[in-house]
């Protein structure tokens, strides 16, 4: 089982790999090249999207230089302007902000916003305040995250058109004091246009229903994206390498999708609008996203799953952490359809995320590969369960309502 060579490979030798990027397509074709050598049938979807490159991001208020984030896919800007300051929706409607600096605090900076054009949520509050920034023209956006110490961009939208930073709320204190001040902020990002694919590989089979096995390959920009999720990949690529299909009454599909850490999920809508039509055909997708990190146990969540189904892995699980279902994957594309899914990741990564996890700490050295392997064990496992019992009596194809 090759998974300490591919964790090398994506995390190592190819690093961080943001859909668009030289990297992704270096990742892209790695994939490929191992499914095909593993004698799959490979097959690459392939999407419009942009590379996102940044500079130096420089705020200064009355000539200090403050620390601050840029947003992922921001527009670049070079502006010196007073600032407005708007905490609540009410403030938000009735401020003028053309060609001003808006500073977003408060409840209006509490959470991170979903990209405006985001295929798979839509908070409608969310959208009425993104519309109302951006008819307000303003000349930039600093929001103030709750976080003192890294804190999480606030937005990640290639559609939202106004540049804009994060800053920790120490920073957001210091600005918050200055409220007659001018603030130069610079932007220094591009957007060019490239593309982007998924690479599918299945087993030959002329069977109809099919089994999916996926994990994304992409990551945010600036992280080498080991635990998230070169180690999902790796399981994916040791499980397209070592699973005995032959006997299988039903077809695999190892699916690296490219665009989780996207803000438009662009890989995951894709492959709705090409294969959706076949979601009818599915007995169960397996997700690998953040699994085998050395500070704790692999997890496992089911979704529109039979109890007879779940007790029976979990009676062979070991000391795989059960958890509750989470939506935050690849596998939501599946669940939401009210499809039977399985989703492996780490107990407790979610408290990691932007401390870690989508940082330049998510290194190999975070990630146990053995732990990994066990992952493709497990799924091997789940596979040869469906196998060796009446897959419609053991976990029904399609449920009439999503667990949540």
């Amino acid at each position: 089982m090759n998974v300490q060579t591919h964790l090398e490979t994506l995390s190592v030798a190819i690093g961080a790999r943001p859909v668009g990027s030289e990297a992704n397509r270096a990742a892209e074709q790695y994939i490929a090249r191992v499914f095909e050598n593993a004698g799959r049938v490979a097959e690459r979807q392939s999407f419009a999207c942009f590379d996102w490159k940044l500079g130096a991001t420089e705020l200064c208020v009355n000539g200090d230089a403050l620390e601050a984030r840029a947003n992922p896919y921001t527009l670049p800007c070079n502006v010196t302007a007073p600032m407005i300051f708007v905490s609540t929706r009410r403030e938000l409607e009735r401020a003028a902000m053309e060609n001003k600096i808006v500073v977003l605090h408060g409840e209006l900076a509490r959470e991170a916003y979903f990209p405006k054009n985001f295929k798979f949520v839509t908070i409608e509050e969310q959208q009425h305040i993104l519309a109302r920034l951006e008819r307000g023209r303003p000349a930039a956006i600093i929001a103030i995250s709750p976080q003192e110490k890294n804190p999480a961009p606030i937005f990640q939208d290639g559609d939202f058109e106004i540049p804009s930073v994060t800053v920790a709320s120490d920073v957001g204190a210091q600005l918050l004091q200055q409220h007659d001040a001018r603030v130069a902020l610079r932007i220094d990002a591009t957007r060019s246009a490239a593309r982007g694919a998924n690479v599918i590989a299945t087993s030959k089979t002329d069977a109809r229903k099919k089994i999916i096995l996926c994990a994304h390959f992409d990551t945010k920009p600036d992280t080498p994206g080991a635990l998230d999720n070169a180690a999902g990949v790796a399981a994916l690529l040791a499980s397209a390498q070592t699973l005995d299909t032959k006997h299988f009454p039903f077809a695999v599909e190892w699916i690296a999708f490219n665009g989780e850490d996207y803000y438009s999920a662009a890989g995951q809508v894709l492959y709705l609008e090409k294969c959706g039509n076949e979601f009818e055909n599915i007995l169960l997708a397996i997700n690998m996203d953040g699994i085998g990190w050395n500070a704790s146990r692999n997890s496992i969540a089911f979704f529109n799953c039979a109890s007879e189904f779940e007790n029976a892995v979990m009676a062979r699980a070991g000391d795989i952490a059960r958890v509750e279902p989470w939506y935050q994957g690849d596998h939501s594309l599946f669940a939401m359809q009210g499809l039977p899914c399985v989703a492996f990741s780490s107990q407790g990564a979610e408290v990691v995320i932007d401390t870690v996890i989508h940082t330049a700490h998510d290194t190999l050295a975070i990630v146990d590969a053995q732990r990994v392997a066990q992952v493709v064990e497990m799924t091997a496992m789940i596979l040869r369960l469906h196998e060796d019992a009446d897959v419609n009596n053991l976990n029904p194809a399609r449920v009439d309502s999503v667990r949540v």
